[in-house]
Formats: C-alpha cells, sequence, structure tokens
C-alpha cells in the first residue's frame, strides 16, 4: 500500500487545553520525580542512561532539551562531560523550579540554564 492511503492527522490543542496542561504539571511537579521513579519501577535513570549512548561523541557540544520537566534528563546528559552549554526548556514553570534547584544543587549552573517556553511556537 503506498503512502498516499495514509492520511496525518494533526491535532492542535486550543489555548484553554494547553493551558490546562501547564496547570496540571505545575500542580504534579513537587511529586514528579519520586511518582515517575516508582511509576517507571526505576526505569526512568536506565532510559536516561540509554539515550547518552545514543549521544554523538564528541566534546564541547551545546544541548537543548524540549520538554525538560524537571531536568533529569537535561542533568543526565550534562554529567558525561561532553556539553559544554545546556539548555532545558519546559512550559511548566513548577517544573523548571524543581529542576533548577537540582542544577544547583549539582553545581552546574554555569553550564545549565532553564528556559520556560512553549516548544511548538
Amino acid at each position: 500500500m503506498s503512502s498516499d492511503h495514509y492520511s496525518h492527522i494533526h491535532a492542535e490543542p486550543s489555548g484553554l487545553q494547553r493551558a490546562d496542561v501547564w496547570r496540571m504539571f505545575d500542580r504534579i511537579a513537587p511529586t514528579y520525580d519520586l511518582v515517575n521513579r516508582l511509576l517507571s519501577f526505576g526505569l526512568d535513570i536506565r532510559w536516561r542512561k540509554k539515550v547518552a549512548t545514543h549521544m554523538p561523541a564528541e566534546r564541547d557540544m551545546v544541548l537543548l532539551d524540549l520538554a525538560t520537566g524537571t531536568g533529569d534528563q537535561v542533568i543526565s546528559l550534562t554529567q558525561t562531560g561532553r556539553f559544554t552549554e545546556a539548555v532545558g526548556m519546559d512550559m511548566s514553570a513548577g517544573m523548571l523550579s524543581r529542576g533548577q534547584e537540582k542544577v544547583v544543587q549539582l553545581g552546574l549552573q554555569e553550564t545549565i540554564s532553564m528556559l520556560e517556553g512553549d516548544a511548538t511556537n
């Protein structure tokens, strides 16, 4: 069957729906990491390590992590030593706040910037 038999549907969420999603992630931000760890049975750690194995081996790269949430992936990748600069971007201020706390706690604030924004715009 050729590809012209398939339709691609792109559903753009309305502004209200998008705002609802932001608020939901803001609400769950304080417990997101714990719940993610429990629901994935700790596999989230393994997933992050797996992503690192698929990154280029070069050094001095710049990293952009969209939908960074609480920053676990951007932190994990930065800790490989391959990135001189990294930006974690998310639409949820609550998730970014948790991520920024972790960045500071790990002393990575010179390398990682957390930025609030919508990657779809």
